[in-house]
C-alpha cells in the first residue's frame, strides 16, 4: 500500500517537472522580424561591401541567392546550417546567432544584382538587396553617396606663382613697347619717302646759299632749272 502510494507521488512529480524542464530548453516564442540591408548599397570595383541580416531569434538556416539582371534565374551563393563562418568565391558568410553577414572583399562585376536571403529561424522570412558595383569614376557622381563629389581643382604650386605674377605684369608693358617701336618705324618710313629726290625733271630741292657757286651751281644740277 505504502509502495503505490509513493509511485503515484513520484509520477506526478515528473508531470510537473517535465513541463517546467521543456519550457526552459525551448527557444524563445514570438515573430522572428528580420531586419536586412535595404535598398541599393553602391561601391567601386575592388572595394569591401557588406550586406547583413538580424531577427530577434536566432537562426537555424540561412541561404543566399543572386539574380544578376531582371528576368535571369537565381543563382544559389550558399545553403548553410547556422551557426558558422562559410566561403565560396569571393563571398563570404558568417552567421551567430541572430545575425547573418555577407562580405565581400573586393567586389567584381559578376558579383553585382539583387541579393535574395532566406531566413529560417521559428518562421522563414524572406529579404532582398541590391549590391552595384561601379567604375571609380562613376562614384563621383552616383546619387547614392549624397551631394555630388567633384574632384578638386588643380592648386599652382608657391614657386610657380612668381612667376606667373611676373609675367602677367610684363605682358601689357611688352605689348606697349612693340607698338611704340613701330609705330616709330612706320614715322621713319615716311620721312624718308618724303626726303628722297624726285626722278629726272621734277624739282630739285637746291638752295644756292649751300653750294659754293650760288646760283650757277644750281643751275647746272640734273633737274633744276630749265
Amino acid at each position: 500500500m505504502q509502495a503505490s502510494v509513493s509511485r503515484l507521488l513520484v509520477a506526478r512529480l515528473l508531470w510537473a517537472v517535465l513541463p517546467l524542464a521543456a519550457s526552459g530548453s525551448a527557444p524563445r516564442g514570438g515573430w522572428d522580424s528580420p531586419n536586412c540591408t535595404a535598398g541599393v548599397v553602391s561601391v567601386s570595383r575592388g572595394e569591401h561591401a557588406e550586406l547583413a541580416c538580424s531577427m530577434a531569434n536566432p537562426f537555424s538556416h540561412v541561404r543566399v541567392s543572386l539574380r544578376a539582371h531582371p528576368g535571369e534565374s537565381w543563382q544559389l551563393v550558399f545553403d548553410e546550417q547556422a551557426p558558422g563562418s562559410f566561403r565560396r568565391d569571393g563571398w563570404q558568410l558568417w552567421v551567430q546567432g541572430s545575425e547573418a553577414r555577407l562580405v565581400i572583399e573586393k567586389a567584381q562585376d559578376a558579383q553585382a544584382g539583387t541579393y535574395r536571403w532566406s531566413l529560417a529561424g521559428l518562421q522563414r522570412s524572406f529579404g532582398t538587396t541590391v549590391l552595384n558595383v561601379l567604375e571609380p569614376q562613376d562614384q563621383l557622381f552616383t546619387p547614392s553617396w549624397g551631394p555630388q563629389m567633384l574632384p578638386p581643382k588643380p592648386t599652382p604650386s608657391p614657386e610657380k606663382i612668381p612667376v606667373q605674377l611676373a609675367y602677367l605684369a610684363f605682358s601689357p608693358v611688352a605689348v606697349l613697347f612693340l607698338l611704340v617701336w613701330l609705330q616709330r618705324r612706320a614715322s621713319r618710313r615716311r620721312s624718308k619717302v618724303a626726303q628722297a629726290p624726285s626722278d629726272a625733271g621734277g624739282p630739285c630741292c637746291c638752295d644756292p646759299r649751300d653750294r659754293p657757286g650760288g646760283a650757277l651751281a644750281c643751275e647746272h644740277t640734273p633737274g633744276f632749272g630749265p
